[in-house]
């Protein structure tokens, strides 16, 4: 190993936080770089939790008759419910930068996506088994 400073060699054994040629500071220089990112699990039950509230909800309001409410859970809470989704995913995955925020937008999208068609199933399965329709 040398040294950031001097780039003299240091001994293997050495464990002192300070170069003994310079005697400048061996801490590293960006504390951030340091400190590794160790990716969370996704937590499952969480996600689908989240991802099929609105679908739920829908479900419901349609099955009590009242159709302004499942429209409002299909399209706000698809929406609420894929960002909340995507912030579960991203915690788990290792990007950085600008590939971090195209992977994240693209994961939102996907979800938002998802969750807005399963609202939709949702509110033809309630329309289906009540016959109250919109």
């Amino acid at each position: 190993m040398n040294c950031p400073h001097c780039q003299q060699v240091l001994p293997a054994d050495f464990s002192a936080g300070d170069c003994p040629s310079c005697g400048k500071d061996l801490a590293p220089q960006h504390p951030q770089e340091s400190l590794v990112s160790q990716p969370a699990p996704v937590e499952w039950q969480k996600f689908f939790v989240v991802l099929f509230a609105p679908p739920v909800c829908c479900f419901i309001a349609l099955a009590l008759d009242i159709g302004f409410l499942a429209g409002v859970f299909g399209i706000v809470g698809s929406l609420i419910s894929g960002v909340v989704c995507t912030g579960i995913v991203m915690k788990s995955l290792a990007a950085s930068g600008v590939r971090r925020a195209l992977l994240g937008m693209f994961i939102g999208v996907m979800l938002c996506s998802l969750s807005f068609f399963l609202s939709g199933l949702g509110c033809s399965i309630a329309n289906r088994v009540t016959d109250h329709g919109l």
